[in-house]
């Protein structure tokens, strides 16, 4: 099995940019990019409007269950 890097997935900029966040928040690069995914994934949530909350939030999680689901 190959091993993925960073720099693979991201390219040179990202991955130093993403070593940088990691170093200076004094932790892991998984830990920042976990950070950031939970942060954007909050503002959309927080973006749905108030009337229709419920059924944006629905929504959403229905797009998860769409995408990991594997047809048979």
């Amino acid at each position: 099995m190959a091993t993925v890097n960073a720099v693979s997935i991201l390219g040179i900029y990202r991955a130093l940019a993403l070593a940088r966040m990691a170093r200076h928040k004094g932790t892991t690069q998984r830990q920042i990019i976990e950070r950031l995914i939970l942060a954007e994934d909050q503002q959309i949530i927080d973006a749905f409007p108030h009337d229709r909350f419920d059924e944006q939030f629905d929504e959403y999680l229905a797009l998860n269950l769409c995408k990991t689901r594997k047809v048979k």
